[in-house]
């Protein structure tokens, strides 16, 4: 249910979006098919490599914690994101930022929330959502 709404409020920004998959997402299938007709949407499937801006980025749902690990002990990403909490958090590790943007439907906690990244001044936020 959760990710079918997200969908629903990121196409309104009618910017590029790239997600992954979450350990309640069952229809993968489907939401693919829904993010790829909003036409600005693109889910990967669990895992997420990506370069934005010169940086590495790697994301992850974070249902399971050794994949959080395994991401930040490869030493390869200076960002990494995962959502599996819902809970919004930006904190370090080593070198690396680990960014939680919570949940943007607000579904579990009554509290919507995204992540924000400045890839010019390297620092992000936490912004609550507003409906």
């Amino acid at each position: 249910i959760s990710t079918t709404r997200s969908l629903r409020l990121f196409k309104a920004l009618h910017c590029e979006m790239i997600g992954v998959f979450g350990n309640c997402d069952r229809q993968q299938k489907r939401l693919r098919y829904a993010a790829r007709e909003s036409g600005t949407i693109r889910i990967e499937s669990l895992v997420a490599d990506l370069s934005v801006d010169g940086l590495r980025i790697g994301m992850v749902h974070g249902d399971d914690p050794t994949s959080l690990i395994t991401l930040n002990e490869a030493d390869i990403y200076e960002i990494i994101i995962s959502g599996h909490t819902h809970r919004p958090s930006i904190r370090k590790a080593e070198e690396t930022l680990l960014i939680n943007p919570g949940e943007a439907c607000g579904e579990r906690y009554g509290e919507p929330t995204v992540a924000i990244f400045d890839t010019d001044i390297l620092e992000a936020d936490i912004l609550p959502l507003r409906f």
